[in-house]
């Protein structure tokens, strides 16, 4: 009698199931085209989509980031055939160079193609909507929304660390210079510039919206009136203090604002503090002034006045998730915002003349600088003005307060403008997060002797056009890249031909836009080695009381001190 075989347990007829899968013919040509399709279809419908745009005039080519690679070729093999070094370092410096075009080419795709312009924004309302941002902005409770920067300021190593700047120096990409991670040597070699001049530096780290509010990120915070900064914050400001640098911190009285009114110090969806909380700042600083410097007498017969208006936008955090422009997924917020005025009810405006001047960044700027769309006239340096009643001069610009705003006060002393006569204070004011994550680059103030520009200024009601090649450009920022909606780069142009009006330099610096209302300008896909046609304008006091604010970036050459504004000719 046979012997019956003995029932297979559910694991057992599982793995000889799993070991004699049978796939049919069909099935298998259906996988392979249906792989060979998702690798395709999209560089194909891309690529599609690319040259009907320049055949309809939307854009100047249908591969504009390609320019960058093919213009990076002849510039390795320059750093190559050069005499500058061994072989083995030209070889490494010619690899970054195509390295660095690579790297751009690659970031271009992404953000052009039509896979990220049209399915990111609907699945980032998804992600919201579980409670998750994206790599630059965090959703925190209470529908609050954070800059990352700032939450890796609070919650990251201390920026004073050997291991932070050891890791800062090592994680930026091989044709990058490396940041200047440790910020005591720029400040102490600024306050000493100053001493030299008989200039008090007053140091103002404005804290971030995490410091102030961590309960609406976190809810182990709750009930408890914490204020967070970076572990080595108290370390720093011993450092300076020890050096003998007046340091005005401000997170007590902004903490002192959040418990006694029980509002928020912070916009629930911007970056950025409140107008109230701005002008508690503004007040505590005036003290410190007042307290610790001897200024001249404020003119008896000047009087500064501030009215109240209210103003509506939708914060910056919320613009850089990339949402749908009809999103319904958080609103504009309503703020009041106090401008001030002159006796004679004109906006107030900086004073080259006054004894302080003050060098901020965006949080100096959001309730002063119109384009910011938070109101004007009624910023920092307004409510400081006010607050001493007395004048106040400005150097201001968005981001890169480590070392931004120093550097337009070194490039005008350079070129001859001594923007430090007659001051005794200079107020440096800047965001806390750039603590740990700035660029802290020692910068030259040194006044040199000023040196008239080649050509000569526009007469009134002529115009300059003029054609010339790009010889270099600036970086520049795709939207969502940063917290601000305009950006202004600079093009170097070479081999000029005036077409209206006339022009001697050989070589000229132009600023233009790049992005307008989170938007890239035609400008800012041009490649080096293009032939343009410009519309210029010599950089006059105008053009920078409306467009110096902006966050700018500058090409390498140095030499190119005056330089132009332009408009591009369509």
């Amino acid at each position: 009698m046979k012997e019956r075989p003995k029932p297979q347990t559910r694991e057992e007829q599982a793995r000889l199931e799993i070991g004699h899968t049978e796939i049919g013919s069909g099935v298998k040509w259906m996988v392979f085209v249906a792989g060979l399709f998702s690798l395709f279809a999209v560089p194909a419908v891309q690529t599609c989509r690319e040259a009907l745009q320049h055949t309809e005039g939307i854009r100047d080519s249908p591969w504009p980031q390609c320019c960058d690679i093919f213009d990076a070729l002849p510039r390795a093999a320059a750093v190559c055939s050069g005499h500058d070094g061994g072989w083995i370092s030209k070889t490494f410096r010619s690899n970054a160079v195509l390295l660095q075009a690579i790297g751009n080419f690659e970031k271009d795709l992404k953000a052009e193609s039509f896979l990220t312009q049209v399915v990111l924004p609907p699945a980032q309302e998804l992600l919201l909507h579980a409670g998750c941002g994206n790599e630059e902005g965090y959703v925190g409770r209470r529908r609050w929304l954070f800059y990352r920067p700032g939450i890796d300021y609070c919650t990251g190593r201390g920026f004073l660390s050997p291991r932070h700047m050891a890791r800062r120096a090592q994680s930026v990409a091989a044709w990058q210079p490396a940041p200047q991670p440790d910020p005591r040597p720029a400040i102490l070699q600024f306050h000493r510039q100053l001493a030299e001049r008989n200039v008090r530096l007053v140091l103002m780290p404005t804290p971030d919206k995490a410091t102030i509010h961590p309960e609406n990120f976190s809810s182990r915070y709750d009930g408890r009136r914490a204020s967070i900064h970076n572990p080595s914050y108290r370390q720093f400001l011993d450092d300076l203090q020890s050096e003998g640098v007046l340091v005005c911190d401000v997170t007590d009285a902004l903490v002192r604002y959040r418990d006694r009114s029980g509002d928020p110090g912070y916009l629930a969806t911007d970056t950025h503090w409140r107008p109230e909380a701005m002008e508690s700042a503004a007040a505590e600083l005036a003290r410190t002034i007042q307290e610790e410097i001897v200024l001249g007498a404020a003119a008896a017969d000047r009087r500064w006045h501030r009215s109240s208006k209210d103003v509506k936008n939708l914060g910056d955090v919320a613009r850089m998730l990339k949402l749908r422009r009809n999103n319904q997924v958080f609103g504009e917020e309503v703020v009041t915002v106090r401008p001030v005025t002159d006796g004679a009810g004109e906006a107030w405006r900086p004073d080259p003349a006054a004894e302080i001047l003050v060098l901020g960044d965006s949080f100096a700027n959001i309730y002063s600088l119109e384009m910011m769309d938070w109101g004007g006239a009624a910023g920092l340096a307004e409510q400081l003005s006010f607050a001493l009643n007395r004048p106040v001069d400005t150097i201001l610009r968005n981001d890169d307060g480590a070392f931004a705003t120093r550097e337009m006060l070194s490039r005008e002393l350079a070129q001859g403008e001594d923007r430090l006569a007659g001051k005794k204070v200079v107020v440096w004011q800047f965001a806390a997060r750039e603590l740990a994550a700035g660029d802290w680059k020692l910068c030259d103030m040194t006044l040199k002797q000023r040196r008239p520009p080649a050509s000569r200024p526009l007469p009134a009601g002529r115009e300059l056009i003029v054609g010339g090649t790009i010889a270099a450009k600036s970086a520049a920022p795709r939207p969502g890249q940063m917290p601000y909606a305009h950006h202004i780069f600079t093009l170097d142009l070479t081999d000029l031909h005036a077409h209206s009006g006339t022009l001697t330099d050989p070589k000229i610096a132009v600023y233009l836009f790049s992005m307008k209302d989170q938007q890239n300008t035609r400008a800012f896909s041009w490649p080096v080695g293009e032939r343009v046609k410009l519309k210029l304008q010599p950089w006059r006091p105008d053009f920078f009381r409306r467009y110096g604010r902006i966050n700018r970036t500058e090409t390498d050459d140095k030499e190119l001190e005056h330089p132009w504004w332009g408009e591009v000719i369509e």
